[in-house]
């Protein structure tokens, strides 16, 4: 839904520029999938989501933040892309906004937890 229109995000926990965990559609991916985003960095590529997402099938992704400003994205298990996200700033005042659609498609479930879960 994002080609050639704006960013949008899929999934987002937001809190400011830098300080944010979310999947994103991009207005000029190519290939025309979503990459995911940590702090201000990239953790997963439109190009490696699309190796590793299939259209038409469930997925798991769980997306972290480490103690150590480190973000970890994981699908189906499996670790897809890490990253530094070292401005990534959780102490503001703000408040956090979840937001989830801008998609064609379904989700399940979605789970905001201060604990790691495997």
């Amino acid at each position: 839904k994002a080609w050639n229109v704006a960013n949008y995000p899929v999934i987002s926990l937001w809190q400011d520029w830098d300080t944010v965990l979310e999947v994103k559609d991009g207005i000029y991916n190519s290939p025309s999938c979503p990459f995911v985003y940590g702090g201000s960095n990239c953790v997963v590529s439109p190009e490696h989501w699309s190796s590793l997402v299939s259209l038409n099938r469930w997925h798991r992704i769980r997306m972290t933040l480490y103690a150590d400003s480190t973000v970890k994205c994981f699908i189906d298990g499996v670790l897809a892309g890490s990253g530094p996200a070292p401005a990534f700033n959780p102490g503001r005042t703000s408040d956090w906004v979840l937001r989830l659609g801008s998609f064609e498609g379904d989700i399940d479930e979605a789970r905001i937890s201060r604990a790691t879960r495997d």
